[in-house]
C-alpha cells in the first residue's frame, strides 16, 4: 500500500507544479511590463487553478503522510519521489515546449538509476 500513496503523492505534486507553471506564465503575460511582484501574486493567489495546484499539494503532504505510515524505510520511500522529476520532465517538453539536452538526458538517466538501486533494497 505505500507504493500507492508515495504514487498518489508524486502525481499530485506533479500536477500542482504543472499548474503552478502554466498560471504562472499566463498571469507574468497579462502583467507583462508590469515590475510589481505584489500585482502577480495578488492575481496568482485569487486565479481558481492556482487554489486547485494547493489543493493537490495539500492531498499530496496527505498521502505521504499515509505513506510514511507504512512499513516503508523514510529513506526509501522518499528516493521513490524521484519519479515526480521524471514525470516533470516528459510533461514540460511537451506541455512548455522545453528544452531537452544531452546534460538533461544524462540526469534523468541517473535518477532511473537510482530509483532502480533504491528499490533492489526493498
Amino acid at each position: 500500500m505505500a507504493f500507492i500513496y508515495i504514487a498518489a503523492t508524486s502525481l499530485m505534486t506533479v500536477g500542482c507544479q504543472l499548474l503552478l507553471k502554466w498560471r504562472a506564465t499566463k498571469v507574468n503575460l497579462e502583467l507583462a511590463g508590469s515590475d510589481e511582484k505584489l500585482a502577480f501574486l495578488i492575481k496568482m493567489i485569487k486565479d481558481p487553478l492556482v487554489i486547485l495546484a494547493f489543493l493537490l499539494a495539500l492531498g499530496a503532504s496527505v498521502f505521504w503522510m499515509l505513506a510514511l505510515s507504512q512499513r516503508i524505510e523514510l529513506s526509501t520511500a522518499y528516493s521513490l519521489t524521484s519519479m515526480s522529476f521524471i514525470i516533470i520532465f516528459i510533461s514540460s517538453v511537451f506541455l512548455f515546449h522545453e528544452s531537452i539536452s544531452i546534460l538533461k538526458i544524462i540526469g534523468l538517466t541517473s535518477i532511473i538509476f537510482g530509483i532502480v538501486v533504491l528499490s533492489r533494497g526493498l
